[in-house]
């Protein structure tokens, strides 16, 4: 993941240095909030999520990722009101068959 970002930020300073388009930040509420998301929506997010694949079972916990698409579909109806779409629905089914399957609920365990 570390190099994800690495090579991100690279390729977008390279682009912004060709581009000339630099916006600067314009308040201290905008650099509050791209503190915000930096330390505590992924940091913290990467710091837990290494600290369950270390102290839990990795194939276990490895799953949870796949939960991410279900509750953003769930949050956005609840917070945002936006409606789901039957596509949606249909790869939430697909995503939590999927868990299910492999956590062996229907197909019973393996040996």
């Amino acid at each position: 993941m570390t190099v994800y970002y690495m090579v991100s930020a690279a390729a977008s300073g390279i682009i912004l240095l060709f581009s000339g388009e630099f916006v600067p930040v314009s308040s201290a509420l905008t650099v509050l909030g791209i503190v915000w998301i930096g330390v505590f929506t992924s940091a913290f997010a990467y710091l837990f999520w290494c600290m369950a694949l270390v102290g839990g079972n990795t194939a276990k916990v490895s799953n949870i990722v796949y939960f991410t698409p279900f509750l953003a579909i769930v949050f956005g109806k609840i917070i945002l009101n936006e409606e789901i779409s039957i596509y949606a629905f249909a790869g939430l089914v697909m995503i939590i068959s999927g868990l299910f399957i492999q956590a062996d609920i229907f197909v019973g365990k393996r040996k």
